[in-house]
């Protein structure tokens, strides 16, 4: 049996390193104990395996480091786990981001605590950020759990109530009438409103947008952000799910979201695609995201394409452009750059992949070969 698990303690969020001792939750509540982390883990019967892009397995573990396992009470660690996954992996960028978050936040807590200089706090926090990051997110959970609701649209009001999580907003729940919580709540009206776009990242929702089809959408990318599209049609019922800190997902009627993508700028219901994938998309965890990219554009010189296990982006050159997008790949990618003339123009791309199976060649001089060879005579078999 083959299992992803992916390379990102499932409590604190931060990476896991090759052969350091984890503790394993798979989702029919077993719980792994003395492994090793590596790519490839063999248990027994269980093959874990860190999947790159999309995944070909069906069931996904979650690893965590056996000193944040050992942080938290086992009644916490299921439901921290839950309201803390990524449903994709962010940015380095991002990453970064929550790291001078939490260093910066408990600096100012250990100044107010003991006087210490923020700068001597940041230095401290940096040696303990997993801990850090399980202390608040448990604090965020603390008398709250994973619940489903419904509200009745109808009324053409909705309160959007948010909070915040490691610095950033997000929607923590949508009601009908407003409560009492300090003015962290926003009146959306829905009159005539047939399309409902969420927004949201790799923690949850952070926003949401009611539209007509005759409305203006937005056409800007925003930072970080990715947008599902709902269809809202006759249903005046809209179901959401929490994780105990913020709105996860949402549905109408029980159904999904349009085709489960994410874009880059909201998109039509009516919008048809063809799918050509030489990946499983369909047995992929993670949600397909699409992005916007311009092609035989006037003022485009070049084209760079980036892989990492894969393509993983796209980019096309243009006079005085920033330079922001080559922090938004994994520092082991690798850039391929491609000029292009003012008279050339892209008809059609092609994409080369292995069939994803271990392709093994054997290399044979005729000088280690003789009628006399045994088996153990023949060179090694040396794998591409």
């Amino acid at each position: 049996m083959r299992i992803c698990l992916p390379r990102r303690c499932g409590l604190c969020r931060f990476g896991l390193d090759d052969y350091e001792e984890i503790v394993v939750y798979r989702e029919n509540g077993v719980i792994v104990k003395g492994l090793q982390y590596n790519l490839v883990i063999y248990d027994r019967e269980v093959t874990y395996i860190t999947c790159h892009g999309a995944c070909p397995y069906d069931e996904l573990a979650t690893g965590c480091h056996l000193g944040c396992a050992g942080f938290v009470s086992s009644n916490v660690c299921s439901a921290l786990i839950k309201a803390t996954s990524y449903q994709y992996e962010p940015l380095p960028t991002q990453d970064d981001r929550r790291k001078r978050w939490l260093r910066f936040r408990w600096s100012l807590i250990l100044h107010k605590a003991f006087s210490l200089p923020v700068e001597l706090g940041d230095q401290i926090a940096q040696f303990c950020l997993r801990e850090l990051a399980i202390t608040y997110a448990t604090l965020s959970l603390r008398g709250s759990h994973s619940s489903d609701s419904c509200v009745n649209i109808s009324s053409n009001k909705l309160w959007l109530h948010y909070t915040l999580f490691e610095g950033s907003k997000y929607v923590a729940s949508i009601t009908s009438q407003q409560h009492d919580d300090h003015g962290k709540a926003v009146l959306l009206s829905t009159p005539g409103a047939s399309i409902l776009y969420v927004a949201e990242d790799h923690l949850g929702i952070k926003d949401l947008l009611f539209a007509a089809p005759t409305d203006a959408r937005i056409s800007q990318e925003q930072p970080n952000i990715w947008w599902r599209t709902l269809e809202l049609k006759s249903s005046l019922q809209l179901q959401s799910r929490t994780d105990g800190i913020k709105l996860r997902n949402m549905t109408v009627d029980g159904l999904n979201s349009v085709e489960q993508t994410l874009w880059k700028i909201p998109q039509p219901p009516t919008q048809t695609l063809r799918w050509d994938s030489l990946q499983n998309l369909h047995k992929s965890l993670h949600p397909l995201r699409m992005s916007v990219m311009d092609i035989n554009s006037p003022g485009i010189f070049a084209y760079s394409v980036c892989t990492e296990f894969g393509i993983i982006m796209m980019h096309a050159h243009t006079p005085g452009e920033r330079t922001d997008f080559y922090h938004a790949v994994p520092p082991r990618a690798v850039w391929h750059y491609m000029p292009v003339d003012s008279d050339e123009f892209i008809t059609e791309i092609w994409k080369r992949q292995g069939l994803g199976k271990r392709e093994l060649a054997l290399m044979v001089s005729p000088d280690t070969l003789s009628p006399t060879s045994s088996p153990s005579d023949l060179p090694s078999v040396a794998q591409i």
